[in-house]
């Protein structure tokens, strides 16, 4: 053999190897990816993460966890109907909204090009008859 077709041949060997270190790469990341979705699906998760996010705006964890709860219940809540809460405005202003998730109303109003935020609460304004968000440390608790 000539010293070009071994190189030839210890290249050809690396990238087989490169390819099956690739290809588990991928299978990893999906299997992640899924698990990560699974834990997701729970909602005290859900809580807990949208508190800690909070934390980081400066409010105690015990605060933030109260915070999260009453966005969790406000959120149930609109699913069923339509409810009045209030919110502060990025200009400082305090806003009150009448809102909803009711799935056979917005449904069709879906047009599938929105962004989802973590730290944004989107919901459906019944006076204006648009979806709408706020960020979620600036929901007024009763």
């Amino acid at each position: 053999m000539l010293k070009s077709e071994v190189n030839n041949d210890k290249v050809l060997n690396r990238m087989k190897i490169i390819h099956k270190i690739v290809f588990r790469l991928k299978i990893f990341i999906i299997f992640a990816y899924n698990k990560q979705q699974s834990i997701m699906n729970n909602f005290r998760t859900e809580v807990f993460l949208r508190a800690y996010r909070l934390t980081l705006t400066g409010k105690s964890f015990s605060q933030a966890l109260k915070h999260s709860w009453a966005i969790y219940r406000l959120q149930k809540e609109m699913r069923g109907s339509v409810v009045e809460f209030r919110f502060r405005k990025v200009d400082g202003s305090i806003r009150q909204a009448f809102g909803t998730l009711i799935s056979n109303v917005i449904d069709p109003l879906i047009k599938g090009t929105g962004r989802k935020s973590e730290s944004l609460v989107t919901y459906f304004d019944c006076q204006k008859q648009e979806f709408r968000c706020f960020k979620e440390e600036n929901l007024i608790l009763a």
